[in-house]
Parts: C-alpha cells; structure tokens; sequence
C-alpha cells in the first residue's frame, strides 16, 4: 500500500537568468527607447483643446458652411450668393432688377425660352408653383436670354395676353445673366433662399412628361426651406434645350 506524502509539493522557481540572456533584454530595452519617439512622432498631433478621439467641432463646423463644390455648373456652387442683375424689362411693361424682390422669402429663378419645346412642357408647372406658394412669400421670375425674333418682348407679351403667367417674365438680350448663373440649357432653375444664396439649381423635376416625374426638385426644397429644413437634393442635372450664346466663353454643362 502507497503511503501519500502530506509534505507540501515541491515548487519549480524562477530559472537562472544567464549573461546572454540578460545582455540581450538590456538590449531590447534600448532599442524601445531609441525607436518609441520616431514611432510616436508618425502619429497626428491631437486636436488642440480636444479629447482624444472626438472630432473637433469648430472644424466640423467650418466644413459645413463652406460652399459645396457644384457638379452640374462650372461658374456658382450651392452657398453662393446669388450674381445680381441691373433692372430688366419684363413682359408687363416694368423693369426689375434682383433686388426688387427683396420682399420675397424666397426666389425661384429659371431661365426659359419660347421656342424650347421643353420649356413650354414646363410652363404651367411654373405657374402652379407661382400659385402654390404665394401666400407664404415665394416669387418666381422667368427670364429668357435668347435673341431670336420671336424671343423679343413684344411676342411673348401678344402670346401672354391670350394665355396670361402669374409670374414675372423678364428678357435679357445681352445674355450677361445667363453668363453669370451659368445657364446653358432651358429651362434650368436656380431656388435662392432668404439670403438670396444658392439652395438648389438645376431641373425643375425628373421629366418633362408630369405623368412620368417621380423627383419634385424645386418643390420639395421650396418646401424644406420655408420649413427650416435643409434641402436634401441642392443640385440635379438640368435637361432641355441649349442656350445659344453669341459669343465665348459661353457656360456648358460639366462633361460626364
């Protein structure tokens, strides 16, 4: 019969630390020492005045407020302050200039023409917007750069009186508006908010057919602005016919 031991169990210690051993953990120590600065130097300085992985607030805030570059327009980005414009004859026998609507809470701004088929699909659109939104300080003004015969005011007021527009249509025969929005199709909107800055530009809707738009562009961002929203869609691709310019530079659109 085996008789157990009650002694404690013997336990192993710590196993002689010999001098090749012990040169080469003074060795690693020094070379941790030598590299960790380099090592940290690669890494980038913490914001000033920030925690440690947070992002820093006062840049986020200045990347917001920076103008968004366009897509679809070479000469304004989203942000901009709308180019002004000196007093234009319009079809009811005014002149106005940009800052004759100051009063409005908004302004949608399309340039348009007569002889666009795409345009014309377009106008009782613009008048129902016009409507729409009246009573709660939307203006809407029309302009036509075109030069052609029929493009002069004394047509579009003879055709206006058969079939009248409740918004402003103005008529720039020098083209310098055209030049300085960066229009180069019609119709092509640009909706200015209450500090006259770009909010959206670009196409009305998604199509010319209304039984076949999906994308209410210029309405859903007059609607997200008079709400206090941010315009979710600021810039679409405009579709219609080109703005001919008589001379260069001329704006066109951006090549895909």
């Amino acid at each position: 019969m085996r008789v157990l031991s009650h002694s404690p169990p013997r336990v192993a210690g710590p196993l002689p630390v010999t001098r090749g051993v012990f040169v080469r953990r003074c060795m690693g120590f020094v070379l941790a020492a030598l590299y960790a600065p380099a090592v940290r130097g690669q890494e980038p300085p913490a914001p000033a005045n920030a925690e440690a992985g947070k992002p820093d607030p006062q840049a986020s805030q200045e990347r917001s407020s920076r103008p968004k570059p366009a897509k679809f327009n070479k000469v304004l980005k989203l942000g901009d302050p709308a180019p002004s414009f000196p007093a234009l004859a319009a079809v009811d026998g005014r002149r106005y200039a940009l800052t004759d609507f100051d009063d409005a809470r908004l302004l949608v701004l399309i340039f348009t023409s007569q002889k666009c088929p795409v345009s014309k699909a377009y106008e009782a659109r613009f008048a129902e917007l016009t409507a729409d939104f009246a009573d709660r300080g939307l203006r809407v003004v029309a302009l036509s750069v075109a030069t052609a015969a029929n493009e002069q005011l004394d047509k579009v007021r003879e055709r206006f009186e058969k079939d009248p527009r409740p918004y402003v249509y103005l008529h720039d025969p020098s083209q310098a508006v055209g030049r300085s929005f960066g229009a180069y199709v019609t119709p092509q909107v640009f909706v200015l908010d209450s500090e006259r800055k770009v909010a959206y530009m670009g196409a009305f809707d998604d199509h010319h057919d209304r039984r076949e738009v999906v994308k209410h562009y210029v309405v859903d961002a007059v609607d997200a602005l008079l709400a206090g929203r941010p315009v979710l869609v600021g810039e679409s691709l405009p579709k219609g016919c080109e703005i001919e310019y008589r001379d260069d530079p001329r704006p066109s659109p951006p090549q895909p």
